[in-house]
């Protein structure tokens, strides 16, 4: 079925590493080589997009600040997200647990770039306006001022003129659910194969764990580059996890493909 190729993951373009604002000081200092454990959330495949991959901490707790996201479709990087809370946002994350109005990610070290252009650094600016009147549990009030201004910033390296190599590779990672390596919940000789196919058939959500039977994926380790224009970068906002990012949430979306953006 189409929803299979949500599930055909990838072992690449996942961030080991990077260096990041200081949560515990209202500083402007960077901690640097803070270790990432990244896992893949099979709740949140979205249709015509992908299924999204994080840090298992931030995935499964509410986010207290802005986040790395990457998604694939049919072993393939498919986007690139700096994802963040309307609560962080509107400055009511308290600070000893967050740095804001600006919070900044660098230096990011990734197992293997499926794509030349894929992010090195990124950075979230707000202004002083999106500042909630008050905050209290469960209650934000609306922004000090009727504009709030949000500026993302992502740096890395400009594809070269004849475009970018998109690496196609199959792989996998843990379940952020289980801890451990991720099972599709259908088999490979189930599924008939599309060259023309995208991520643009409807997602679903898999058979539950009981019906589920382990298997090998027999293209995991093949490879096949081909030029592209890349992914897109997302900047998406969110009142929660990764797992419920559509509630009580708004969009921001840079709907340019990675390697037109001007890199600084």
């Amino acid at each position: 079925p189409t929803n299979h190729d949500y599930f055909r993951l990838i072992n690449h373009s996942i961030p080991l590493t990077l260096s990041m604002s200081d949560t515990a000081t209202a500083t402007s200092r960077m901690v640097d080589n803070v270790a990432k454990n990244f896992c893949v959330d099979a709740s949140s495949a979205v249709l015509r997009s992908g299924v999204h991959y994080g840090d298992a901490s931030e995935t499964l707790d509410e986010w207290k600040t802005p986040v790395t996201i990457v998604g694939s479709h049919k072993c393939e990087l498919k986007f690139f997200e700096p994802m963040f809370s309307w609560k962080w946002v509107s400055g009511c994350v308290p600070e000893s647990q967050t740095s804001w109005p600006v919070f900044e990610v660098q230096n990011i070290q990734y197992n293997k770039k499926g794509i030349e252009s894929l992010p090195d650094s990124w950075k979230i600016e707000v202004s002083e306006a999106c500042r909630a009147q008050s905050c209290s549990p469960g209650q934000m009030d609306p922004p000090l001022s009727e504009v709030c201004h949000i500026k993302l910033t992502a740096e890395g390296s400009k594809c070269p003129p004849e475009g970018c190599t998109l690496l196609k590779e199959c792989g996998n990672v843990n379940d952020c659910a289980t801890g451990l390596p991720y099972v599709s919940p259908w088999k490979e000789e189930d599924v008939v194969e599309d060259d023309d196919s995208d991520s643009s058939g409807m997602a679903t959500a898999p058979p539950s764990s009981e019906e589920v039977e382990e298997v090998t994926d027999e293209t995991d380790g093949t490879t096949d580059e081909t030029p592209n224009e890349g992914p897109t970068v997302e900047a998406t906002s969110d009142n929660g996890s990764a797992a419920s990012f559509l509630s009580q949430s708004i969009f921001v979306f840079l709907l340019t493909a990675l390697p037109f953006l001007v890199w600084q």
